[in-house]
């Protein structure tokens, strides 16, 4: 079975999977969290989502059209968000 962590913040628990790198660091995957929303402390409006760089270092054509897809849906619930 994969090891996984476990962040708990603000009474919600997220079980993300744990990775082991060629140095053997640990790395914990929060790709689980895109698309999520909420707030930060002072109220404004958050959606998790991918940096724009990472959509440009995708070789496969289908791939990368399908992330920038989910990237500009990511935006479009960030616009809603803030009205």
């Amino acid at each position: 079975m994969a090891e996984t962590a476990t962040l708990n913040f603000r009474g919600t628990a997220l079980e993300l999977p744990v990775f082991e790198g060629s140095e053997k660091e640990a790395a914990v995957d929060i790709s689980s969290l895109r698309g999520k929303t909420g707030h930060i402390e002072d109220g404004t409006p958050l959606v998790a989502t991918v940096h724009p760089s990472w959509l440009l270092r995708i070789r496969d054509a289908e791939t990368r059209e399908k992330e920038r897809m989910a990237f500009m849906a990511d935006l479009r619930r960030a616009w809603q968000m803030v009205g």
